[in-house]
């Protein structure tokens, strides 16, 4: 059965408003996004392929295998 999050709508649309970046990680935050911008040549050719927007890539690709090319996009397993 497939989850209906109409009803989570606003709520989530306030959570998203009020979302902040807390001062003790600003740093690492704006450090990883220049990475992930800076590689954006790279996710463009995923995102040629896949019709994916690069930036959903780009932040996938952190989480998963901290942009690192050497581990899988779904897991991070290193792949070289």
């Amino acid at each position: 059965m497939a989850n209906d999050f109409t009803s989570l709508r606003t709520e989530y649309a306030n959570l998203w408003q009020r979302m902040q970046i807390r001062p003790e990680h600003a740093a690492e935050v704006d450090s990883i996004a220049a990475r992930l911008i800076g590689l954006k040549p790279r996710y463009l050719q995923v995102t040629a392929t896949t019709r994916v927007p690069w930036f959903i890539i780009a932040v996938l690709h952190q989480r998963e295998a901290s942009a690192s090319f050497s581990g899988a996009l779904h897991n991070g397993e290193q792949i070289i």
